[in-house]
């Protein structure tokens, strides 16, 4: 069908680029806001739907309200209007009402479900996102009515967006009813009061007899997606539509047992309660629900298939509720038709379908679940975990048997003790560690005996894990030469006698200090790096033993990716990475020689570290979850504004002086700037299909400076307060978030373990400062820099110190502190007298403040507890913003994931 719309002509001020939908709803297409410089959804509504103006003005009044909410799990609303066309031939229009909505890349919810090889838990975690956003419209008093697979989006990054709120409202008494899941929505309208709203198959029983409906309308429809997922059949099909209507007001699906007897019974049970006829025994709010399927989908791993299955007895399996009063006219004129329904339902079951296509047998296995795993690795045989615990500033290396989860310490915690690598002997005889003394910058490899035993040190100056080579005569690692941003990957003999370097890297080129990983035929060391260059990239590189060859296993770079393990028969490497900027790794397979990256897991858990069995069948990994809150300390009075444990809050963040917050997020799917008020919304700022992040804020509050994904490097870019007029800056990378200097001028940040700063207005960057720091951050005044400084050469720790605005020799502030945290953040104090940090006592975290001048540090928050990501005063100091809560973090195995 031709687009009604040609591409390139402008509707308001929106620039048509192509048409990417279309159904009873009208056309969507993709297009440009010409105005706020971002790409947008464009639902174009048929005439014959907005030609009753009542019913139009009904549907405006939903969609408006729809548009004041603000979840991450609804897609949202920008603008509902009507205009004339302004086409590329210059000719005028009749006008077209439009909804302007953000553009979701993704596929619908139906797609997910019917995939050929889809996982159970994820479609369950989509399902309980939606929920929660129907939670939220909810309690704004809006009932969706229409809800179906077609209209729940799951986007790329694996996040459920609800569409179409309000919709139902203009469907016409004589639009066709239908079954048909890609159909439009039904209506049936006796009186203004009476209107049948929703899809056939999804239609809650009081729809269906057109009574008022509330929340746990859509409730039933839910449940009516949920079966759908679990079994993938639709709960109620028929051949006509009054068999249909019949069905839903009288009829039990069939028993979920009966055709997936592997969905684990507490399932069933959610199911069965949202689908119950009777308003009154389903779920009285969502928000239940989702918390339902939330606690379901955390504890998923430890239910098992068709566990606590309580199979109905034949006469409860047929038991029904009794006809309302008040059934629809059209269901008692034709009773006969619904016998004969009847009859074929009665042939239906006794002649079943064949079995829907089983669940992907992969799984996800948890083996810890203290939320305090760092780092860890499986032996070969599979029957031993390794792996490094943090808990209140003190680490441990533990073993672990998989089998009995018995475990014993290899290394006891503590809090000078740093784990970079371990690795296990073929025979799993011994346990390769490379560790060292927190702050101390050098590590050593080192070997232990599995089952208990002295430690015995092997080779010095070792940076990463140890590869070993297939004889364990070898092993290849990378070392991080001080001072001179350069890696050398180096193959030493394990007593450390001969060491040769293959490769090196420096400049913008650098290698990772992840785990290397040796082929099993002994051909190739891969190992990750890239350049920072342009931006920050890496990708696969593969090295062979004596360094005379190097290629990229990559095609095209990506942001990010982490140590690598190969497969035992070489088919292909195993990493966790990401394709863009943003803090959701997940676990990856790359074919070799040649082949297509595919995703492994593709869930909310940000995965670290990699470790293969001998077999092949099975990885641990570390899979992570951040859980912070916005606080508010004034006073001594700590305020929480932002939901306790919620995910994608503000962890590093800018204030304006209304008391607004700017940050980056993922709450729509996408890394994108936001804008918190003081009122409790949110509005997103950027839209772009590619990563926005890291946000400085000018001192006249009118800029805000971001770094961007937008032409595949990162660049400065730069925009208003409200999103508007975002233009380009400059063309380079940073490390870390910029600082503005208070007079506005310039940019400063980290970059390649030196400090630089360019230009607000445009140019050419410039060096600060040599010495390796993060992060700077200016003084109030704009006179001096702030940040850890690498003040002596490894192994001397970084410092907390000072230094000119212009350049020059830092200065230490205070004594060495072993107690801070150097990857976290420097703020100066709102007088400009002491620098604040965070360090860590018996295992809590504080703010302190560290006089410039000179003395003893002084301790600015009395926190009990809890992970500080970020903080920063209110421009008149009497505020101080924190971002605290929990980082989890655990051991998990996968299995059967080839």
């Amino acid at each position: 069908m031709e687009q009604s719309i040609p591409a390139g002509a402008v509707l308001s001020r929106y620039r048509v680029v192509e048409r990417i939908g279309a159904g009873g709803m009208g056309e969507v297409y993709k297009a440009y806001d010409t105005s706020l410089d971002r790409s947008v959804a464009l639902k174009i509504l048929p005439p014959e739907l907005v030609s009753h103006e009542d019913r139009l003005q009904r549907f405006v009044l939903e969609a408006k309200a729809a548009s004041g909410l603000s979840h991450p799990n609804i897609v949202t609303i920008h603008e509902i209007g009507s205009s004339t066309l302004e086409s590329t031939d210059g000719e005028p229009s009749a006008p077209f009402h439009f909804i302007a909505m953000e553009l979701v890349e993704g596929e619908t919810l139906r797609k997910t479900i019917y995939r050929e090889r889809r996982m159970l838990r994820p479609l369950l975690d989509y399902l309980a996102q939606a929920a929660d956003g129907l939670a939220k419209a909810h309690a704004a008093g809006i009932i969706h009515r229409d809800l179906k697979p077609e209209n729940i989006m799951v986007t790329e990054d694996g996040f459920a967006k609800i569409l179409d709120f309000g919709l139902a409202k203009l469907i016409e008494r004589n639009s066709p009813l239908s079954h048909d899941g890609d159909a439009p929505t039904a209506v049936r309208e006796n009186t203004r009061e009476g209107i049948v709203l929703g899809t056939l198959g999804y239609m809650s029983p009081e729809q269906v007899e057109a009574k008022p409906v509330d929340g746990r309308s859509d409730i039933f429809s839910f449940g009516c997606i949920l079966y759908e997922a679990v079994t993938r059949k639709k709960p109620f099909t028929a051949d006509s539509n009054v068999d249909l209507l019949h069905q839903i007001l009288h009829d039990d699906p069939e028993p979920i047992s009966d055709l997936s007897p592997e969905v684990p019974w507490e399932l069933r049970r959610i199911v069965r309660r949202c689908l119950a006829k009777n308003p009154d025994k389903r779920y009285q709010s969502m928000k239940d629900l989702a918390n339902e399927l939330r606690d379901l989908v955390d504890d998923y791993d430890q239910l098992t298939p068709g566990s606590g299955a309580r199979p109905l007895s034949d006469d409860s399996r047929q038991r029904k509720e009794r006809p309302r009063s008040g059934l629809i006219a059209g269901v008692l004129l034709i009773a006969a038709l619904l016998a004969a329904a009847a009859g074929i339902l009665l042939y239906l079951r006794h002649h079943p379908q064949p079995p829907p296509q089983l669940l992907s047998q992969m799984s996800i296995k948890p083996l810890t679940s203290s939320g305090k795993a760092i780092r860890g690795a499986i032996s070969p045989d599979g029957r031993y975990l390794a792996y490094v615990a943090y808990d209140r500033g003190r680490r441990a290396l533990y073993l672990k048997q998989i089998a009995s989860g018995s475990e014993v310490p290899v290394m006891a915690p503590s809090p000078t003790l740093r784990i970079v690598g371990l690795t296990f002997s073929r025979d799993g005889n011994y346990l390769y560690v490379t560790s060292g003394e927190a702050g101390s910058g050098v590590n050593t490899l080192s070997v232990v005996p599995t089952l208990g035993g002295a430690p015995r040190m092997l080779i010095n100056d070792v940076d990463s894990a140890a590869a070993l080579s297939s004889d364990e005569t070898e092993a290849a690692f990378v070392r991080r030469i001080s001072g001179r941003s350069e890696f050398h990957l180096v193959v030493a003999t394990l007593e450390g006698a001969k060491e040769r370097v293959i490769s090196v890297r420096k400049g913008a080129d650098f290698f990772t200090t992840e785990a290397p990983a040796w082929s099993p035929d002994g051909k190739w060391i891969a190992i990750s790096g890239g350049s920072s260059a342009g931006g920050m990239r890496t990708t696969i590189l593969l090295v062979s033993p004596d360094g005379k060859e190097q290629r990229d296993l990559v095609k095209g770079a990506w942001f990010e990716t982490g140590g690598v393990a190969w497969l035992p028969d070489g088919s292909g490497l195993i990493t966790t990475g990401l394709q863009s900027e943003g803090p959701i790794y997940q676990v990856w397979l790359f074919p070799f020689p040649d082949g297509e990256p595919r995703r492994i897991t593709n869930d909310l858990s940000s995965y670290h570290y990699v470790s293969v069995s001998a077999d092949g069948e099975s990885l641990v990994t570390v899979a992570g979850d951040e859980r912070l809150a916005l606080w508010k300390l004034r006073d001594g009075t700590l305020t929480r504004l932002t939901a306790e444990g919620e995910r994608n809050v503000p962890r590093g963040f800018q204030l304006l002086p209304d008391g607004s917050v700017v940050y980056q997020s993922l709450a729509s799917g996408n890394l994108d700037i936001w804008r918190w008020t003081p009122d409790g919304n949110r509005r997103q700022l950027t839209t772009h299909p590619r990563a926005d992040y890291e946000v400085a804020v000018s001192p006249d509050a009118e800029a805000i400076y971001f770094l961007t994904e937008r032409n595949g490097a990162s660049e400065f870019w730069k925009m208003d307060v409200n999103g508007a007029g975002q233009t380009f800056v400059a063309k380079l990378g940073a490390d870390v978030q910029p600082s503005v200097s208070p007079d506005g001028r310039w940019l400063l940040f980290s970059m390649l373990s030196k400090v630089w700063r360019l230009p607000t207005a445009g140019g050419e960057r410039e060096i600060v400062s040599e010495i390796e720091a993060f992060p700077p951050a200016y003084s109030p005044n704009g006179t001096m820099i702030a940040g850890y400084f690498r003040l002596a050469p490894l192994p001397a720790p970084m410092e907390l110190a000072i230094m000119p605005a212009d350049g020059g020799t830092p200065l230490r502030v205070g004594e060495i502190d072993p107690r801070a945290m150097p990857r976290r953040p420097v703020r100066w104090t709102p007088d400009g007298k002491a620098v604040a940090y965070v360090r860590i006592d018996e295992g809590v975290e504080n703010i302190w403040g560290q006089p410039i001048e000179g003395g003893e540090p002084s301790r600015l928050t009395d926190f009990d507890g809890g992970y500080i990501g970020n903080f920063r005063w209110s421009r008149d100091g009497a505020d101080l913003y924190v971002t605290r809560g929990a980082q989890l973090a655990d051991m998990v195995m996968i299995s059967n994931f080839r």
